[in-house]
């Protein structure tokens, strides 16, 4: 029909795009889950504990401070300095 939406055709290099290990291994994963497995996975950092309240009140008043875009890939300067100082005290390193 005259409403019809023709896209555009797709660079033929997609093709050759390959889905990263780590989603592999979480798509396997969850698969195995629902197929009734017991899986122990560290792929993707998902922990199986609750985080303390301190961390989910520290994040909610971070999001409400508006705090809810990416950081850059190496992360806050902040968190740097502190994780770096927290290793220097307690591992001398």
């Amino acid at each position: 029909t005259s409403h019809d939406v023709i896209a555009p055709p797709l660079n033929p290099l997609l093709s050759q795009i390959k889905p990263s290990k780590t989603v592999e291994v979480f798509s396997l994963v969850k698969q195995m889950e629902a197929d009734g497995e017991t899986v122990t996975s560290l792929c993707v950092g998902e922990p199986d504990f609750a985080p303390p309240q301190s961390v989910l009140d520290a994040a909610t008043q971070a999001m409400q401070n508006g705090q809810t875009r990416y950081t850059a890939v190496t992360g806050m300067a902040e968190l740097r300095a502190a994780i770096a100082k927290d290793l220097k005290e307690r591992k001398g390193v």
